[in-house]
């Protein structure tokens, strides 16, 4: 089962790249493996999302916010 971000996620996610942009800067929301690692049983009975697939799920908002700079 994929993890779908609410539209507020979405949202936040984009407006973060924007910001970064203007910054000069790139930094993507990344998972973090050790507690990807540590909590995923806890993950898989609860059926809450990795931290992952929680960072693939806002990656590309993050992007076309990012983009959105440069094509201002």
């Amino acid at each position: 089962m994929a993890y779908r971000p609410s539209e507020k996620e979405l949202n936040a996610a984009y407006a973060k790249g924007y910001e970064d942009a203007k910054k000069g800067r790139f930094n993507p929301p990344k998972g973090d493996s050790l507690v990807d690692f540590v909590f995923a049983p806890i993950d898989k009975l609860a059926g809450s999302p990795s931290t992952r697939e929680r960072a693939d799920a806002l990656a590309s908002a993050y992007r076309a916010g990012h983009a959105a700079w440069g094509n201002r």
